[in-house]
């Protein structure tokens, strides 16, 4: 695995913020995607507008956005996907209230476009043609955004999840390996079943701490997906062997595919100024998700996820 230097060679970096309604006023939050397939994008025709856009829609209760863009791409299109690359968000003025969509990309998988109350065509373009067909600039932005972010191929994805919130350690008298998480911690273990699922990850692994093994088990089970313990992402292996985290990823990134790593406070920080410069010291609250995107096994993107509970 290549460490790149260079803040240049790192896409933008993309953040969903844990509250992003505090950030708008009176929000109306979607989600949506440019959805790949051979090269080609999805661009809907909706016939209440009269226009042509990307796939997209409001965020229902209970959900996160990359859940929302999910739903509402297989609501739209009829094609199952798994998620891609943030690409950030749009906002504008919905009567009194202020429209925001957060886009990603994404690849269809199967599925067949049928006629429905959203949307009554469907047509795959090249970008260049998706860009001249859909009816606002935002859209193509969004496509323009979408093209740049996947320049690289991504070979291998890392989905970098700190653990959920424990017990706080000063009142916790028993070995602190076997902290456990509290109700709040437990309902973010929930929450990230639903968001990790998006992304499709073929593998799993955690640090050894319970708090650790008990915010990535739930999606195990739920997946019935082989759970590997790495204690090379423990903090308190980080202590005294504070590369041995670097080369764990390495070996993961250079398998290929997706993979979900549960790790601790102190390494993820660490990991991640390993892999670019621009990242060293960079946020991990607990229950989030770094989205990194490698090629060749260099770090092309990464995206921050800082809760994975529904959008409020």
């Amino acid at each position: 695995m290549q460490a790149t230097h260079s803040t240049d060679s790192l896409a933008p970096l993309n953040v969903i913020p844990a509250h992003p309604a505090q950030l708008f006023t009176k929000p109306v939050f979607a989600a949506g995607a440019v959805l790949f397939r051979q090269g080609r994008i999805a661009v809907v025709h909706r016939p209440r507008y009269d226009d042509w856009s990307l796939p997209k829609g409001k965020v229902d209760p209970g959900e996160s956005l990359p859940e929302t863009a999910v739903r509402e791409i297989k609501e739209e299109t009829g094609f199952d996907v798994t998620l891609g690359g943030l690409l950030g968000h749009v906002s504008y003025p919905l009567g009194k209230r202020t429209k925001v969509v957060y886009y990603f990309t994404a690849d269809a998988s199967e599925g067949e476009f049928e006629p429905n109350n959203e949307c009554d065509q469907l047509l795959w373009l090249s970008p260049e043609e998706a860009a001249a067909r859909v009816s606002y600039p935002m859209d193509k932005d969004i496509i323009e955004r979408a093209v740049k972010r996947t320049a690289h191929p991504v070979d291998a994805r890392v989905l970098l999840v700190r653990h959920a919130h424990a017990h706080p350690r000063r009142t916790w008298t028993g070995d602190d390996s076997m902290r456990p998480l509290d109700k709040k911690g437990r309902r973010q273990a929930d929450a990230l079943v639903r968001v990790l699922d998006v992304y499709n990850p073929t593998g799993l692994y955690t640090a050894s701490p319970d708090r650790c093994m008990t915010t990535i088990r739930p999606f195990a089970m739920a997946t019935m997906m082989d759970l590997t313990i790495e204690p090379a992402f423990d903090d308190d292996t980080y202590a005294t062997d504070p590369r041995a985290a670097a080369k764990a990823l390495s070996t993961i990134v250079g398998s290929g595919g997706t993979t979900v790593v549960c790790s601790q406070g102190l390494v993820i920080p660490e990991l991640l100024g390993s892999l670019d410069e621009s990242l060293r010291g960079a946020s991990a609250k607990k229950a989030s998700v770094w989205v990194l995107d490698f090629h060749k096994g260099s770090l092309v993107a990464a995206d921050y996820i800082e809760s994975p509970l529904p959008v409020k």
